[in-house]
């Protein structure tokens, strides 16, 4: 499966012209994991595997995960199309090359392609509207070994099956054709969609359509490494605040099980990154649609409302990003050697002009994007991004607060403290991030 990051910007041109860049990519993003999901698992000897043309961490998780995942590498469509079919012939009888811009296909279409391919060296699925959803080959057929073979077509135009099928017979390739289906490219496309393809066949698409895809959501970044029922438990708790959320879990390379649930439950967004938390946030902002953003720890807990009132501010226009204040509560489940020196951190979220990713740090796409995002530090990068932020706008201080655990200070709160008030003059002062992510981690 050939497949574009369903990222703003870059996902669907023509839907992003007619609806928006956000509502383009909330498409893109449902069309890709639904047309992954419906792929057959009964054809015998059948391996998956995702032809990207970016990171990985530019990709949603998907479900089943890829047998392997390929680089669709340079060239136009047709260049790389036909390099993806003769690297695949070199190693198996048959392969099969779709796109996302088809979901709901019955599966009885790629049967069909699979029996065609008994017969004909080419098989063709094509498109009302006169593109094509599957390009499939057999390895029999010299020409299809040849990475040239479909150079010089015109992609930017609407016949490009009709360009297939004389190429095919300019080389002398028997061409079978499979049964046609539809794609989605313009908003008109999407009204017939519910009707035409089964619920069960496309359930995010269905879904997005339902609740209206240019509804703005407020878009939720978790990261998460390891976190077992915190994560089910943060999950759980923004199920309760009010308003369209988009909430995606940016995780680091968990192992233990938490973020197979989120996965599963078809309510998330769930990519994954290289461990490191700027790295982590910087992957799950880049992969989120809505025009404002809230970045939450998965042991913070949100007032009731708190999704509103973010909202509310932000369209306020008084700040573009700001934080909440911070009430930290003992982790019942470690041991407490701090006492009141609990409340010593929350006096930070008071005073400090530039706040940290526990207080639930928030802002607008476009300042965020103006000031580049978060860089992929090992340490300090909410911080640093806040300063970059309140250089630009101002930042809001919110209540009530949010509650944080105090597990860490908890563990060790002298040495705790002491690294709250050391780590940012260091940070400011030029000391490398590495060395600072290695003092703080000691111990």
């Amino acid at each position: 499966m050939l497949a574009k990051p369903p990222l703003r910007g870059r996902a669907k041109s023509r839907l992003a012209a007619e609806l928006g860049l956000g509502a383009a990519a909330r498409l893109a993003r449902a069309m890709l994991l639904d047309s992954w999901a419906g792929l057959p698992t009964e054809l015998p000897g059948a391996r998956r595997l995702l032809a990207r043309c970016d990171a990985s961490e530019r990709y949603p998780q998907l479900t089943p995960e890829p047998d392997a995942v390929l680089d669709q590498g340079h060239g136009d469509l047709g260049q790389r199309m036909a390099r993806l079919l003769a690297d695949a012939l070199a190693e198996q009888p048959r392969a099969v090359l779709l796109g996302t811009d088809a979901p709901g296909r019955p599966p009885e279409h790629l049967r069909a392609v699979h029996a065609l391919l008994e017969d004909h060296d080419l098989v063709l699925g094509a498109c009302e509207d006169g593109g094509f959803w599957c390009l499939a080959s057999r390895a029999s057929a010299a020409a299809l070994h040849t990475p040239t073979w479909l150079d010089a077509l015109d992609w930017e135009r609407d016949d490009t099956a009709t360009q297939v099928r004389a190429r095919a017979a300019q080389l002398g390739l028997s061409l079978g054709e499979a049964p046609a289906w539809f794609d989605l490219d313009h908003a008109r496309d999407l009204k017939t969609f519910p009707e035409r393809a089964a619920r069960e066949r496309a359930p995010r698409l269905h879904a997005l359509l339902r609740d209206d895809p240019c509804t703005d959501p407020l878009s939720i970044v978790l990261p998460t490494l390891d976190e077992g029922a915190l994560l089910d438990t943060a999950l759980a708790a923004l199920a309760e605040q009010p308003g369209p959320l988009e909430i995606v879990v940016a995780d680091g390379g968990s192992r233990d099980g938490s973020l197979q649930r989120a996965i599963e439950s078809r309510e998330h967004v769930v990519v994954r990154a290289a461990p490191g938390r700027g790295r982590q946030l910087a992957a799950g902002c880049a992969l989120s649609t809505g025009e404002q953003l809230l970045v939450l720890h998965v042991d913070t807990r949100l007032p009731p409302g708190a999704t509103q009132q973010v909202r509310d501010t932000l369209h306020a226009g008084i700040s573009g990003a700001g934080a909440f204040v911070i009430h930290t509560q003992a982790d019942p489940d470690t041991p407490n050697f701090a006492g009141p020196l609990l409340r010593l951190g929350d006096l930070r979220s008071r005073f400090t002009r530039h706040p940290y990713g526990d207080q639930a740090m928030f802002f607008t796409r476009a300042h965020y994007d103006a000031v580049g995002g978060f860089r992929p530090l090992p340490i300090m990068e909410d911080y640093d991004l806040s300063r970059r932020l309140a250089a630009r706008t101002h930042l809001a201080r919110l209540r009530p607060a949010v509650r944080v655990s105090g597990r860490r200070i908890q563990r060790h709160p002298l040495r705790s403290l002491l690294l709250m008030r050391l780590l940012p003059p260091l940070f400011r002062m030029g000391v490398d991030p590495e060395r600072l992510a290695r003092v703080y981690r000691r111990g």
